[in-house]
């Protein structure tokens, strides 16, 4: 009997989720039903070690504040209160964009480290819950998938005062100045990932392949 997660949609999935990529990923490893999931442990070190534009050093990162007299270990902070955590969180994660321009295309073909010439088009529902299933078989069904758009509002700084940060968030930040890209993702949860795991994991199914609906080139 297949085993097949629960996604947790904090966001309604796009009907096509479109994936940019080079013509030769798709020659090598779509064709033949590869898809490849980074982590965010990786996303952030392509920008930080590389200056990659695929990459985005707000991945995962939290700051938490809390207004007003702060104590820890007993001992008082002054009234303009402190960070009480800073923090990289690590999970896999697939991203794709939830439309398709050619000017946005464009974009991905110019920027540092991308080169995208092709975009592939996929049918999102069947695409991300295959995806999910693959992942958790292959950690044992040990994790927890989630979907959702990433929130474009920079690193994540959480005032204890006046919000709760919902479920998720921290998996979501990312640099405003990308918000063009439309992103919609899928990201696992796995307890066994570590902090700066940067090893991806390639899903392969030829189901994979029954998803895809078009291959939009750059100059087609």
């Amino acid at each position: 009997m297949s085993w097949w997660p629960a996604i947790y949609y904090r966001d309604e999935a796009p009907e096509y989720l479109y994936k940019y990529c080079t013509r030769n990923v798709y020659d090598k490893h779509i064709k033949i039903g590869e898809f490849r999931v980074g982590t965010l442990a990786e996303y952030r070190s392509a920008f930080e070690e590389k200056g990659a534009e695929y990459g985005d050093h707000y991945e995962g990162n939290e700051a938490v504040f809390k207004r007003g007299p702060v104590e820890i270990a007993g001992h008082s902070l002054d009234e303009q209160g402190g960070i009480i955590i800073d923090r990289n969180v690590n999970a896999y994660v697939f991203c794709g964009s939830s439309n398709y321009s050619k000017k946005d295309h464009e974009k991905w073909f110019k920027r540092k480290g991308c080169n995208y010439d092709l975009c592939i088009k996929l049918r999102s529902s069947p695409f991300l819950n295959l995806l999910a299933h693959k992942i958790d078989f292959h950690h044992r069904q040990n994790g927890s998938a989630m979907c959702g758009k990433p929130l474009y509002d920079g690193r994540g700084v959480i005032y204890l005062d006046k919000e709760t940060p919902k479920k998720g968030d921290i998996y979501l930040y990312k640099n405003p100045d990308l918000a063009w890209e439309k992103e919609y993702r899928l990201v696992y949860l796995n307890p066994h990932i570590h902090g700066h795991d940067k090893v991806p994991f390639i899903a392969s199914s030829m189901k994979f392949i029954e998803c895809i609906e078009d291959v939009i080139q750059i100059n087609g």
